[in-house]
């Protein structure tokens, strides 16, 4: 049986910004989910050119990010890949602060709980708040343009 790590998960609050619209960022977000075989609530993820992405950090009692900054936090001695820092914007835009997610990276079972109080860019809010203050700026953005 396969053990479920526990981290969390907060909103960097850098733009989201859409796949199709970043062609070089975009093919290296792109393969890093298809390399790393990932699922989200069950669900195999695959990325579209359509797809919203959001920055957000992971974070446990044995990194304090796991993918770009910090000490890095291996998954599995079977996954040498650090997971990206870059989820789609549909697996979280519905999430209030303390509700969880579960991602399958790397054969691993990792439960995301979406904290965004505790951490570093507190001041943007709840997790909810967050997501919806960015996706609020990425429509205002796309409407313009």
């Amino acid at each position: 049986m396969t053990t479920t790590i526990n981290a969390d998960m907060f909103i960097v609050p850098n733009s989201f910004w859409r796949l199709g619209d970043e062609e070089y960022a975009s093919r290296f977000v792109s393969q890093d989910y298809n390399a790393a075989n990932i699922s989200i609530n069950g669900e195999r993820v695959e990325l579209t050119p359509d797809d919203v992405v959001a920055e957000i950090w992971v974070c446990n009692n044995q990194s304090d990010n796991w993918q770009n900054h910090g000490i890095p936090f291996q998954v599995s001695e079977d996954c040498p890949e650090r997971m990206n820092s870059y989820i789609p914007v549909r697996y979280i835009e519905s999430l209030r602060e303390g509700d969880s997610i579960n991602m399958t990276f790397g054969g691993q079972q990792i439960r995301l709980t979406a904290r965004q109080l505790p951490y570093r860019y507190r001041h943007r809010g709840r997790f909810e708040e967050a997501v919806h203050s960015l996706l609020n700026c990425y429509c205002s953005r796309r409407s313009v343009a």
